[in-house]
């Protein structure tokens, strides 16, 4: 279910693994270190809980290799 085109990870037209693959390539050729934010847009116009969001899109890319931080 899409929220005026917004949606968890994996779930709408945006390439994420492509993104991340071109992140994790550059990072190899430049020996850059560092980390990338996801932002979830969230309207409040459906019946879907920010948290359900969050943990479809986390579940998405620990799906796909990869690996979360702790905090």
């Amino acid at each position: 279910s899409h929220m005026v085109g917004y949606c968890p990870l994996g779930e709408g037209n945006v390439d994420v693994l492509g993104i991340l693959d071109v992140i994790a390539k550059k990072e190899k050729k430049t020996k850059l270190k560092g980390m990338v934010m996801v932002e979830l847009d969230y309207d409040n116009r459906e019946d879907i809980k920010p948290l359900s969001l969050a943990t479809t899109s986390r579940n998405y890319l620990v799906k796909n290799g990869v690996t979360l931080r702790k905090v």
